[in-house]
């Protein structure tokens, strides 16, 4: 599961950001996964999936030539972004559809306790069952 700030979730779902930027990496175990886009405040629901196809691992110069473009980032919000690091990371989406209905905060906590990362995370799909059953 991905947390991803309203913004960038439009671009995601019209196919204008095709690379998500993180600063820390993901497991290459999840290459090829599905995941859920949790969209952060103010909407805070789960709203779309994705599939991670690539995960991008270079130094930050690097990761500007090879992900700049698809990120949809200005060059210096992405400098700013990873200030203080040496490498970044680029998750490169695809396949991103968005939910029927989102699948509010508020909802999955009255299913189960949870709080959504700050960045990312991985769940179960049992646990991604419960949260959504019977979205409000």
């Amino acid at each position: 599961m991905l947390s991803i700030h309203p913004r960038w979730v439009e671009l995601i779902l019209s196919g204008k950001k095709t690379i998500e930027l993180r600063r820390r990496g993901i497991n290459p175990r999840h290459i090829g996964a599905e995941v859920i886009i949790y969209e952060t405040s103010p909407t805070s629901a789960f709203v779309a999936t994705c599939r991670i196809t690539e995960i991008l691992q270079a130094p930050l110069k690097e990761l500007w030539t090879l992900a700049g473009k698809a990120s949809a980032v200005p060059e210096d919000l992405f400098h700013r972004y990873f200030a203080d690091l040496q490498s970044g990371f680029g998750l490169r989406l695809e396949a991103a559809r968005r939910l029927p209905e989102p699948v509010l905060l508020e909802a999955m906590r009255k299913r189960a306790k949870w709080h959504p990362p700050v960045s990312w995370c991985t769940i179960s799909r049992d646990d991604l069952k419960r949260l959504m059953a019977g979205s409000d």
